[in-house]
């Protein structure tokens, strides 16, 4: 529909200044991008952009967002598979997918990944933690604590060296470990 915030053609135009801004992570640091350089990768105007946008940070908040969504959403809609491995495989299939967002969010964006996380927690301990029932709430918080800063440990590494293993790979040494 014309005039709507999310008919295909605002959503086309939003998707361009997220490539363009992805693009221009991977060539410069982020608190140095400008409106003006996405601008021009998207092939835009500034008002274009701030009818999407707050600022810079604002779309890429944006998209951790819309990745952050993503998971939560392939892991309600898979009931068939083993919760646990579902949820890490789609991680590491987002993690690859959105390499240069995962990578910002992992090191340069503590504040999102911490207000993140604890949002994504009570879905955690839904999703995962039911296994363990005989745990006690405090065995609960560094279950939850262990398991997450190894995930993300594993992530940062991954990147690091280049994404080589596959997302199945991935969870395949982690069911051997645990």
């Amino acid at each position: 529909m014309v005039g709507t915030k999310n008919n295909r053609r605002a959503q086309q135009t939003r998707q361009n200044i997220q490539d363009a801004l992805i693009h221009l992570m991977s060539e410069k640091k982020f608190n140095s991008i400008s409106v003006t350089d996405i601008c021009k990768i998207a092939d835009i105007n500034r008002g274009t952009f701030y009818a999407h946008f707050v600022d810079v940070a604002d779309c890429m908040h944006y998209m951790e967002k819309e990745t952050a969504n993503e998971l939560f959403d392939i892991l309600k809609n898979d009931k068939q598979s083993d919760p646990v491995e579902v949820l890490l495989e789609a991680i590491f299939e987002l993690v690859k997918k959105n390499n240069k967002v995962f990578n910002y969010i992992l090191s340069d964006d503590q504040d999102f990944l911490l207000n993140t996380l604890s949002t994504t927690k009570q879905n955690f301990f839904e999703q995962l933690v039911p296994k363990h029932d005989d745990l006690s709430d405090s065995e609960r918080q560094f279950f939850y604590e262990y398991t997450l800063n190894g995930i993300v440990g594993m992530i940062r590494h991954w990147i690091k060296n280049g994404m080589r293993e596959s997302p199945k790979t991935l969870v395949t040494y982690l069911d051997k470990w645990c």
